[in-house]
């Protein structure tokens, strides 16, 4: 054994949507791994919208430091920045929300 634990957060469709309880759960599942953490999806723009949207929510990044940091791991150019020829600026409509509180430790 190799000392892994397998956690499943599926991510997409109408069942799994993309929304806020999917990075607070991935949160939760970091908060309690004692060591490094291997984050996958088959393409790498699941895992990678999820590890930036965190790093905006919980890690205290910038929306602009997180997404560049997404940018090296697997978020490609949006579709409409290739048919637009030219970069898109993503821009959040408000402060992003605080993190829930932490649940106590047993």
């Amino acid at each position: 054994r190799l000392g892994m634990e397998y956690v499943t957060i599926p991510i997409g469709g109408a069942e799994y949507p993309y929304a806020p309880p999917t990075v607070e759960r991935f949160a939760q599942v970091l908060e309690r791994q004692p060591g490094p953490v291997l984050l996958h999806c088959r393409t790498g723009g699941r895992a990678s919208y999820l590890w930036t949207a965190y790093l905006v929510r919980y890690g205290g990044s910038s929306l602009d430091a997180a997404v560049a940091r997404g940018k090296t791991i697997g978020i490609g150019p949006d579709p409409l920045e290739l048919l637009l020829g030219q970069p898109l600026k993503l821009v959040l409509a408000g402060p992003p929300p605080a993190p829930p509180t932490p649940m106590p430790r047993p």
